[in-house]
């Protein structure tokens, strides 16, 4: 799948980083890069692609551009990937994935990395946030919903109960370890997701890459991928981000993607600051992995199993060499 839109889009002539929309200002006023942005990642080989959805909350929006250019905008994002895919491949070769963020790109506070809202928002709140955003998705053409750095069961909890209707979803989420960042142990969203029909993957991201292999392993003892499901992980650069600036070292995140994709991960990309350059590297091992190496046979699931509508292949397709 693709890596971080932000990182990308900061190399262009967007300035959107002092943008209460951050990268959705670019739905508005730049949809040509917004599609060259897909066309990069499809080029390079990504057979998912997210459209530039995540930032893009209603309520931050609306008072700023209006309900109905706030609504458009979203259904452009969206079809500027449409228009990717099909100059460069098949409708059918890539798949188009509406991003939904967190409660927290409502806030601006960066709180999907801590999750401190939890302890202070109210229920509704949340459900009224992802109300209107999937309203905006469900009336955009796309295969299916990703809801992306998801820190909390509040998040949780919300998008169970309001996308029953929705179709298809992957739910990803963010983590300190085995944890969720308000403190839930990821199981209990693991269980949560497992019961819920629509919900057709499960992700990590925007977390520390390093963690991915035991938190990728802990899904999978749950019976994720008995009940024929994905497993997505894209998680960021490695770095931390403190007093407003990233510090650490860099992950090599291709020296990751073995392991990753021997303990389940069929789709793997990137987030925050892994752009291009990265995602190349990445590319380059998952066709090694589809040459020559199939997923081990995990051990016996925690929970019972559900069944799921859908029946993905979760094989490698050793013809095909793509990257996903």
């Amino acid at each position: 799948m693709d890596g971080s839109f932000s990182e990308e889009l900061s190399k262009t002539e967007v300035q959107f980083k002092d943008h209460p929309g951050w990268t959705a200002l670019a739905n508005f006023d730049y949809r040509e890069v917004v599609q060259g942005i897909y066309e990069d990642w499809i080029t390079l080989g990504c057979r998912i692609i997210t459209a530039n959805t995540y930032h893009h909350c209603y309520d931050v929006l609306e008072p700023i551009f209006g309900d109905d250019n706030v609504k458009k905008a979203f259904r452009q994002a969206v079809n500027g990937g449409h228009v990717a895919r099909f100059a460069k491949y098949k409708e059918n070769e890539v798949v188009l994935l509406v991003s939904i963020g967190s409660y927290a790109t409502k806030l601006r506070d960066g709180s999907e990395y801590t999750g401190a809202y939890a302890k202070t928002c109210k229920r509704e709140d949340v459900f009224d946030y992802y109300r209107k955003q999937l309203e905006m998705a469900d009336n955009s053409d796309h295969d299916g919903i990703l809801f992306e750095t998801i820190p909390t069961m509040k998040d949780v909890d919300a998008i169970i109960q309001l996308s029953k209707n929705s179709g298809d979803c992957v739910v990803s989420l963010s983590l300190e370890k085995l944890n969720l960042r308000d403190g839930t142990p990821m199981g209990e969203a693991i269980e949560l997701l497992l019961d819920a029909d629509n919900v057709i993957g499960i992700g990590i991201n925007c977390t520390d890459p390093r963690d991915g292999e035991s938190q990728l392993q802990e899904i999978v003892s749950y019976g994720w991928l008995e009940t024929h499901r994905f497993i997505f992980i894209y998680p960021n650069s490695g770095e931390s981000f403190v007093n407003g600036s990233y510090q650490g070292e860099r992950a090599e995140l291709h020296k990751l993607v073995d392991k990753w994709h021997r303990n389940g991960a069929i789709a793997i990309g990137g987030c925050c600051r892994v752009g291009l350059n990265e995602m190349k590297l990445i590319k380059e091992a998952v066709y090694d992995i589809n040459q020559k190496i199939e997923p081990e046979k995990k051990e016996e699931p925690k929970k019972k199993m559900v069944k799921t509508k859908m029946n993905p292949v979760v094989e490698s397709d050793d013809d095909s060499s793509e990257s996903e």
